[in-house]
């Protein structure tokens, strides 16, 4: 895929998420093993069971109809990035090359 337009810069990535039919035994294994921080966001501010690490947010879900079971790149899992607004134009671009 040639594209023409030079890639803005990513700022960061934000988020990520993960299908999970254990999400107790799959926050123990980042928490546990991997040395994740346990992500507890409270009744009050609400979302997916999470774990921090490495600076970054990693969401928790159970299958459901929309994602009936694992599937990278399925629907339901992704990876957020955070782009400055001016980019987002020439972002687009890019991606509709």
């Amino acid at each position: 895929m040639a594209v023409s337009t030079k890639a803005p810069t990513v700022e960061r990535l934000d988020h990520w998420t993960l299908v999970s039919t254990d999400i107790e035994r799959s926050k123990q294994f980042y928490t546990q093993v991997l040395g994740a921080e346990d992500r507890d966001r409270g009744q009050r501010r609400g979302g997916p069971p999470a774990v921090r690490m490495a600076d970054i947010t990693i969401d928790f879900f159970e299958p459901n109809a929309d994602q009936p079971k694992q599937a990278p790149g399925g629907e339901g899992q992704h990876h957020a990035y955070v782009i400055r607004y001016e980019d987002f134009d020439t972002w687009r671009e890019r991606f509709s090359s």
